[in-house]
C-alpha cells in the first residue's frame, strides 16, 4: 500500500534510502515519469502527481564586465578596479592579491551589481594580480584576474606658479623670485644665474611648496637670466626662466652753488661751482646761449670760457648746466646772471679794489 518509492541515486555506489510517496489507492495500475514529476494511475484514487525531482542552480556566475589590466605611473593615487557579475542566486565575492592574501570579502553581492576595491596607494615599479571570486547559494563559482602594473614615471614635474620677469630701478633692495611645482616624487631643484652657474641647490622640494630665491643686492645695470630645475626621483624635470633687468630711470640731480641768481659780471668771464648727484654720470656741457655754444667735458668748478662771454652782449645772460648718465637721462640746470657793460662800471674791477682797500 506504499505507492511509489523514490531513491536518490545522485551517487550510483551508494543509493539513498528508499522514500514512500503513499497514493493511498488501489493496484498501481502504471506509472510515467516526464520532467521532475511521476503520475501515477491507481484503480482507486485515478492519477496521482508527485515530484521525484527537486532541480538546483549549476551554472556559475556570470562575470559581465572585468577591468583587465591597469597601467600607471609610479606615485599613482586613487586607483579604483571593479567588476560586475550575474547569477539568480548570488552569494559572497572575495579580491585576492596574489602573495598576500584576500583583501577585500567575503561580501555580498547583487547580480548585475558592481562591485568595487581601491588599491592601495604607494605600491612600488612591478605588477600585482588581483584574483576575483564570486559564488552563488550552491557553490557555483567563477573567478577573473586582474594585472596591476606600476611602470616608472615618465611625466615631468608641472610648474604651477612662475614670477614674470622684473625691472628694478639701480640701487634696488629686497628683491626675490618664486616658484611653485608639483610632482608625485619630488626630488631636488637648483637655480641657475646664466654665465655665473647654479646659485642656489640642489635643494630637495615639496610638491605644492614654494621655493624663494632672494636677489643679491647691487648688481649693475644690465639684464640677468635665472633659470629653475625642478627634478623627481625618476629623473624627470622641468625648467623655467626669468629674467631681472636693472635700469637707471632718475636723471642726475645738479645743484648750481655759484654763481648766484642776478650776480653781476664785468668783462672777466664768472667763476662756477656745480655739484651732480649720478652714480652713472656720462657728460656735463653748459651753454649762455640756449644751446647754439655748447661748452664740454668741463670740471664741475672752474671758469667759463672767456672766449663765448666776450661774445655775449651786456644784460641778462641764462647760464644752463647740463648732464646726462649711460641710461641716456638728461637733466638740465639754469641760473640768470648780469653781464654788465663797460660803462656802467666793471664789478670785477670794483670788487678787485675792494680786495685791496681791505
Amino acid at each position: 500500500n506504499f505507492g511509489l518509492a523514490v531513491i536518490d541515486i545522485s551517487d550510483p555506489t551508494n543509493p539513498g534510502t528508499p522514500i514512500y510517496k503513499v497514493t493511498w489507492g488501489g493496484i498501481a495500475r502504471d506509472v510515467c515519469v516526464s520532467g521532475d514529476y511521476a503520475y501515477v494511475a491507481d484503480d482507486a484514487n485515478g492519477l496521482a502527481v508527485i515530484q521525484v525531482r527537486q532541480r538546483i542552480d549549476m551554472i556559475d556566475p556570470v562575470i559581465t564586465i572585468a577591468p583587465g589590466e591597469i597601467t600607471v605611473e609610479s606615485g599613482y593615487i586613487g586607483v579604483e578596479i571593479s567588476w560586475t557579475a550575474t547569477d539568480p542566486n548570488p552569494d559572497t565575492y572575495t579580491i585576492e592579491l596574489y602573495g598576500t592574501g584576500i583583501v577585500a570579502g567575503p561580501i555580498a553581492w547583487t547580480s548585475g551589481v558592481a562591485i568595487n576595491y581601491t588599491i592601495p596607494d604607494g605600491f612600488g615599479v612591478g605588477s600585482y594580480i588581483y584574483m576575483a571570486n564570486f559564488t552563488d547559494d550552491y557553490g557555483n563559482f567563477n573567478t577573473d584576474f586582474a594585472v596591476f602594473t606600476v611602470d616608472v614615471e615618465t611625466t615631468n614635474p608641472t610648474i604651477t606658479s612662475a614670477p614674470s620677469n622684473k625691472i628694478v630701478e639701480f640701487g634696488y633692495t629686497g628683491q626675490s623670485f618664486s616658484w611653485t611645482a608639483t610632482d608625485p616624487n619630488p626630488d631636488t631643484y637648483t637655480i641657475e644665474l646664466q654665465s655665473s652657474g647654479i646659485v642656489q641647490g640642489p635643494i630637495s622640494w615639496t610638491s605644492g611648496g614654494i621655493i624663494t630665491y632672494n636677489i643679491p643686492n647691487g648688481f649693475a645695470l644690465g639684464v640677468y637670466t635665472y633659470t629653475v630645475n625642478f627634478t623627481d626621483d625618476y629623473r624627470n624635470f622641468i625648467i623655467d626662466s626669468v629674467t631681472l633687468t636693472i635700469e637707471d630711470t632718475i636723471a642726475p640731480i645738479i645743484t648750481i652753488n655759484s654763481p648766484d641768481t642776478n650776480d653781476e659780471f664785468g668783462t672777466i668771464a664768472p667763476a662756477y661751482d656745480i655739484s651732480i648727484n649720478e652714480p652713472h654720470l656720462d657728460q656735463i656741457w653748459y651753454t649762455l646761449d640756449d644751446g647754439i655754444t655748447n661748452i664740454e667735458n668741463m670740471p664741475l668748478t672752474g671758469s667759463i670760457d672767456q672766449s663765448v662771454w666776450d661774445s655775449l652782449p651786456s644784460g641778462l645772460v641764462t647760464l644752463t648746466f647740463y648732464a646726462n648718465d649711460t641710461s641716456g637721462n638728461i637733466v638740465s640746470k639754469s641760473v640768470s646772471i648780469v653781464k654788465m657793460s663797460s660803462g656802467e662800471g666793471d664789478p670785477d674791477l670794483l670788487r678787485i679794489i675792494a680786495t685791496i682797500l681791505s
